[in-house]
C-alpha cells in the first residue's frame, strides 16, 4: 500500500484560493480472480442462468 499527500505549489499565500493539496492511496493485491455470477449452472432452479450469489453467513437480516 502506498499513500501520498502533495501540496500544490501555486497560490500558496493567496487568502481565498491558496492551500490546495492532492492525495491518494494505492493498494495492489494479488490472487486468483473469481466470478460473482455463475452462468454455468441454475443453482436455484428457476430457469435463469447467471443468478447472483446469496449471503448465507452470520449477521444477515432475518425475514419472516
Amino acid at each position: 500500500m502506498v499513500s501520498y499527500n502533495y501540496q500544490l505549489p501555486f497560490y500558496k499565500g493567496h487568502r481565498w484560493i491558496g492551500g490546495w493539496s492532492t492525495s491518494s492511496i494505492i493498494s495492489l493485491q494479488t490472487g486468483p480472480p473469481f466470478p460473482l455470477i455463475d452462468s454455468s449452472a441454475d443453482t436455484n432452479q428457476d430457469g435463469e442462468f447467471g443468478d447472483r450469489l446469496t449471503y448465507t453467513g452470520a449477521g444477515g437480516v432475518k425475514r419472516r
